[in-house]
């Protein structure tokens, strides 16, 4: 597997939605026999799903970025902060945190903010 091209094509669907072999192909300037190659080999571990004639991102992504997010040292000392408020006012909040592209998920340089909104 080629990991940088793969990944381009799995960022390529995530900015397209559901697309096909011939769309993603020709947004990448790559050929449809290696993004068939690719979206099969990102399939076959979950991480997208195959209708008729469509590929679409798989929930595998989802379980990766729970995992990383649960490793967060900002996500376990702000989770029962969080949880503790929502469970008074029955309310629901989410801790959204914005990370510069070049850095890693626990840069400290990372902004953290916090919202609720009625259930």
């Amino acid at each position: 597997m080629q990991t940088p091209k793969t990944l381009a094509l799995a960022e390529e669907l995530m900015w397209r939605g559901s697309c096909g072999v011939t769309c993603l192909a020709g947004g990448s300037n790559r050929g449809k026999n290696m993004v068939h190659n690719h979206q099969t080999t990102l399939g076959k571990h979950g991480y997208n799903v195959k209708g008729v004639d469509k590929y679409q991102l798989g929930l595998k992504f989802l379980e990766v970025g729970g995992h990383i997010r649960k490793s967060m040292e900002l996500y376990v000392v702000a989770e029962p902060e969080i949880k503790s408020p929502m469970d008074e006012t029955g309310r629901l909040a989410n801790l959204l945190v914005e990370v510069p592209n070049s850095m890693p998920a626990a840069a400290s340089n990372s902004r953290a903010a916090f919202c609720t909104h009625s259930a």
